[in-house]
Parts: C-alpha cells; sequence; structure tokens
C-alpha cells in the first residue's frame, strides 16, 4: 500500500524481499499520476519496474501501490479452460487460472492473448460465477486500460478501452478479483 514518485530515470522501482517474490513474471494494474494507467512488472527475481501507458513523467509524478496485488505461487491456481483462439502465458506469464480466497472472493493469475477478434476468452464454472454482471480493471499491452466483464452465467469478456488489439496483444489478470454475490 502507499504510493511512490521519482525525479529520477530509472523505471526500477524496488526489489521485493524473497519471500513475497511470484514463481513468474506478474503484471499488475496500478494508477498513476493525472488518474493515467500503469502498471508493475515484478518478475521471479523480485525486481519491481513501473511502466506507463503514455508518459514516464506520470509514473515519476505519481504511482500508488494501494490494490496492486497478486499471489506470488501459481500452483494454487486452478487453471482455466481457454476458448475462441485466447492462449496463455505469453511474455514469461503463466497460463491463466483462478483460487478462491476466503468463502467469497475470486482471484486470477496469468496472461492472455489471442489472434483472433472473439473477446470472449473463457466461462468459469458455476460455483465461481458472480451473481450479476462484474467488471474488472486489467493491464493490457503498453500498459493500456481494459477490464474483464464476467457474465452470471461465467460467461469472461474482455474488453479494451481503445482498441480489441491492445487486448489481443496481451491482457494480464493477474491482480484481477471479484466477490461472488449470489
Amino acid at each position: 500500500m502507499g504510493a511512490i514518485a521519482t525525479q529520477g530515470t530509472n523505471p526500477v522501482a524496488f526489489t521485493l524481499p524473497a519471500e513475497y517474490r511470484p514463481d513468474h513474471t506478474v503484471y499488475v494494474a496500478v494508477d498513476m499520476c493525472g488518474a493515467s494507467n500503469g502498471r508493475l512488472e515484478i518478475q521471479s527475481n523480485g525486481v519491481v519496474t513501473v511502466q506507463a501507458e503514455t508518459s514516464f513523467s506520470n509514473a515519476q509524478c505519481f504511482t500508488s501501490l494501494d490494490g496492486a496485488s497478486f499471489v506470488a505461487a501459481s500452483d494454487l491456481y486452478t487453471p482455466l479452460t481457454l476458448s475462441n483462439g485466447w492462449v496463455g502465458a505469453p511474455f514469461s506469464t503463466v497460463n491463466p487460472g483462478t483460487l478462491v480466497l476466503g468463502s467469497d472472493t475470486i482471484a486470477f493469475a496469468g496472461a492472455v492473448r489471442t489472434s483472433g477478434t472473439n473477446p470472449v476468452a473463457f466461462t468459469l464454472p458455476a460455483s465461481l460465477a458472480p451473481g450479476h454482471n462484474v467488471y474488472i480493471p486489467v493491464d493490457m499491452c503498453g500498459a493500456t486500460n481494459g477490464r474483464l466483464n464476467i457474465s452470471p452465467s461465467g460467461v469472461a469478456t474482455i474488453q479494451a478501452e481503445t482498441s480489441f488489439s491492445d487486448a489481443a496483444c496481451f491482457t494480464s489478470l493477474d491482480g484481477a478479483t471479484y466477490t461472488i454475490w449470489h
């Protein structure tokens, strides 16, 4: 939690202690100066790099760490079955999966990409489906803004803010969570 800023030009912000490092590269969406988009790239060696969607000056001015989270061990996740040409694990990430936290919170891990045009990437099992449409912010190619829309039927659609090509190139599910309300 908290926020960071710098007057420097090095995008490497810090290194996580060994006990907090992921076992794979994760990309987590964060908020930057002027409500602009950015992300943290967290490598398995703990090196955390800040990336801005537009100008690195937005990262220098303000990068919020509030809400930035991931589960470090990918073997805790139940794999997702992808559909419509979506594939997992681009850019040294892992195949996407879900993890139930507590009794009602669903967390995602991994990343996807596609060479197709169908935005429906997967369907969750009924036991994980939300009681209403949920819209979860996700990170996309070039640290652009996107969201995962999950319907009560469990159908998960990936939506980009500006161009579907951003979603097709890369969509990180790391840090995406929602609560099941039935």
